[in-house]
């Protein structure tokens, strides 16, 4: 295990791997519930977004947003430099934004995404 991050409601835990494998449990019973799109390397972050809907993974290289229900991927991110970290900014209960931070041959990088109440 990697990371690891609980769900809002406290019903669940997903962990990210450094083999790439990110994979959701309940949290009374400590059992699988299913297994996310697998990164390419070492999964440096996740996090649900605050309604649980949503889950943010992230390699070096890609990150992904996947419904929680489903576990389907439905929108990736490349920003073409190393990511180090992301987070959620969260205000008033709802996710405003995703903000992505690396770095591109020595010089930092942002990048900020808007996720409404996902």
């Amino acid at each position: 295990m990697r990371v690891v991050a609980w769900a809002p409601d406290g019903s669940g835990f997903v962990i990210g791997t450094n083999t790439g494998e990110v994979e959701r449990f309940d949290a009374a019973s400590g059992l699988p519930l299913g297994s996310f799109a697998r990164h390419g390397s070492e999964v440096t972050a996740v996090a649900w977004s605050p309604a649980g809907r949503t889950l943010v993974s992230c390699d070096a290289e890609c990150v992904r947003l996947s419904d929680v229900r489903t576990t389907a991927v439905f929108d990736e991110f490349r920003p073409g430099w190393a990511i180090e970290s992301l987070r959620l900014e969260v205000r008033d209960g709802a996710a405003a934004a995703l903000v992505v931070a690396g770095n591109q041959g020595g010089a930092g990088r942002i990048a900020v995404a808007e996720l409404g109440g996902r």
